[in-house]
C-alpha cells in the first residue's frame, strides 16, 4: 500500500476530521490536520507542519476581522488573510500527495482544486450534512432565526448547488450522507458504509451511577431545530410517573458533554434527524449507552437496497412514535442495555478510527470496493433535516410557486424533483 502523505482541513465537524488525522497517522499515513474554521466545541491540538508562522498569521488575523471597528481595518485584514493563506497553500502543496477538505470548505473557489489535481494530487470532499444538502430541505434555514425570505433562499440554493457541483467536478472522490446528497451528480460514498471515527470510552459502572433518579442527557447545538421544547415537555410528563434526571447542555464544550455521556443512562439525540447516529449518538455509543432519535428517513429505509446493513443501530423512530420509543426506554432496563451493548459492538466492528481511516485510503487509492459507491439518481430523501413535515410541505409549496421547480436545482434527478413537487402540492404521500 501507497504511504500517502495527507492534508486533512480546515473545518472541523463533530470531531471528525480531528479523529481521522489521529487515526490515519496510527496507520502509518502522515497526515496534518489544519482546521482555520474551528469554534471552540472541538480544538485539535495537531497543525498542518507547513509552515508554522504562517498558521499562527492566518489564524490571529482570521479571528480578528471580525473585531475589526472600521471598514478599512476590515478590509486590510481580510487582504492580509488570503495572502498569507495563498502562502500557506503555496507551502502545502509539495508537502502533500493527497487532500482531504471537510464540510465544503476548501483554500479559495476551486481554481486552486484545479492547479492540485494538475500536479497530480489527490482530492477528496467529505460532506457530513448541511454543506451539501438543500437550503430549501435545511430546518436551519427555514426558521428563525437563519429565516431570511425566499429570495435569499432561493440565492443560497443557487450557492450550495453551485459549489458541490464545481468540487465534485474536479474531486478523485466524494463522501457524502445519501439523505443529503440531493445535489450530487456523481457517484458517491456513502457516509453511513464509510464510517463515523468514534472513540471507545469505558462508562462509570452502574453500581455507582445509580444514586438518583434514570439519568437522560440531552445535548442541542441548536434547541429550536432539534425540537429540544418537544423533548422537554416529554420528559417532563414522563417525570410525574418516573423518577428521571434530565441533563441537557447547550453551548458546552465536547469534553463537558462527553462526561455526562459517560454518567448517563441513555441519550435523546434530535426530533427530525436524517441519520440514526449522528454525531452525539455516536458518542453516547462509544460508552455503550443508547440514543432514541427520530426523523422521516426511518420510514424510507426498508425500501432502499443495502441499506439495512448500513444503518447503525439506535433507537430511530418516526417524530410521531418518539414518546412511545421513549417511554420504553424509560422502563425497559434489559433493552436499554442491550441496544446500547449493539451500538457499541457496532462502533468496534464498523467505526473504529483505524477502520474508517484504513477505507478512507483505498478510497484515495482508488481500489475501494464499488458496494461503497451510491448512486445519486437513486436518491430519493427529501424530508429534509431540522423541520416538521407539514412545515417544511408549506415552505416547498410557497418556494416553488414564487420561483418554479427549476428553482429546487435537480434536472440531474427528475425523479425526485416530481417528488418534491407532488409532496408540495399535497399530492405527495406523507412519510408514514
Amino acid at each position: 500500500m501507497r504511504r500517502w502523505r495527507i492534508f486533512v482541513g480546515l473545518l472541523e465537524v463533530a470531531g471528525y476530521f480531528g479523529r481521522l488525522t489521529k487515526a490515519l497517522n496510527e496507520i502509518g499515513m502522515p497526515a496534518d490536520y489544519f482546521g482555520l474554521y474551528d469554534g471552540h466545541f472541538y480544538r485539535w491540538r495537531e497543525r498542518s507542519g507547513a509552515n508554522r508562522g504562517l498558521e499562527r498569521v492566518l489564524r490571529k488575523t482570521y479571528e480578528n476581522i471580525d473585531y475589526a471597528s472600521r471598514c478599512l481595518d476590515r478590509i486590510l485584514l481580510r487582504l492580509r488573510f488570503r495572502c498569507a493563506l495563498a502562502l500557506f497553500f503555496l507551502a502545502c502543496v509539495p508537502r502533500y500527495d493527497a487532500f482531504i477538505f471537510s464540510a465544503g470548505a476548501s483554500f479559495f473557489s476551486g481554481i486552486e482544486l484545479w492547479l492540485l489535481r494538475l500536479l497530480g494530487k489527490k482530492i477528496l470532499f467529505v460532506y457530513l450534512g448541511s454543506e451539501s444538502r438543500p437550503p430549501y430541505l435545511n430546518g436551519i434555514f427555514l426558521s428563525s432565526p437563519q429565516w431570511k425570505g425566499y429570495r435569499h433562499l432561493l440565492n443560497y440554493t443557487r450557492e450550495i448547488s453551485s459549489r458541490v457541483r464545481r468540487q465534485e467536478r474536479v474531486a478523485h472522490a466524494v463522501i457524502s450522507h445519501r439523505e443529503s446528497a440531493q445535489f450530487l451528480r456523481n457517484p458517491f460514498y456513502d457516509y453511513l458504509s464509510v464510517g463515523y471515527p468514534v472513540e471507545l470510552r469505558t462508562a462509570e459502572p452502574e453500581a455507582e451511577r445509580r444514586r438518583g433518579g434514570l439519568r437522560i442527557v440531552h445535548a442541542p447545538s441548536l434547541p429550536q431545530i432539534k425540537g429540544t421544547p418537544r423533548i422537554r415537555e416529554m420528559v417532563e410528563a414522563c417525570s410525574r410517573i418516573h423518577s428521571l434526571e434530565y441533563v441537557e447542555l447547550v453551548g458546552k464544550t465536547n469534553a463537558e458533554v462527553l462526561e455526562q455521556l459517560r454518567n448517563c443512562d441513555f441519550v435523546i439525540d434530535e426530533l427530525y434527524s436524517d441519520s440514526p447516529l449522528g454525531g452525539l449518538a455516536a458518542e453516547g455509543a462509544s460508552f455503550g449507552k443508547p440514543t432514541l432519535v427520530s426523523g422521516y428517513a426511518q420510514r424510507m429505509l426498508p425500501g432502499e437496497e443495502g441499506a439495512l446493513r448500513r444503518w447503525p443501530p439506535s433507537e430511530y423512530c418516526h417524530p410521531k412514535e418518539l414518546e412511545e420509543r421513549f417511554l420504553r426506554l424509560v422502563q425497559d432496563a434489559e433493552y436499554r442495555r442491550l441496544l446500547g451493548a449493539d451500538a457499541r459492538a457496532f462502533l468496534e466492528t464498523q467505526w473504529l478510527p483505524r477502520c474508517v481511516a484504513r477505507r478512507v485510503v483505498r478510497i484515495i487509492g482508488g481500489n475501494a470496493p464499488a458496494d461503497w459507491l451510491a448512486c445519486p439518481r437513486k436518491v430519493r430523501y427529501f424530508h429534509g433535516y431540522g423541520i416538521e413535515e407539514e412545515a417544511l410541505r408549506v415552505r416547498l409549496r410557497e418556494f416553488i410557486d414564487k420561483f418554479g421547480e427549476n428553482a429546487l436545482m435537480l434536472s440531474h434527478n427528475p425523479a425526485l424533483r416530481t417528488m418534491i413537487r407532488d409532496f408540495a402540492a399535497g399530492e405527495g404521500s406523507r412519510c408514514e
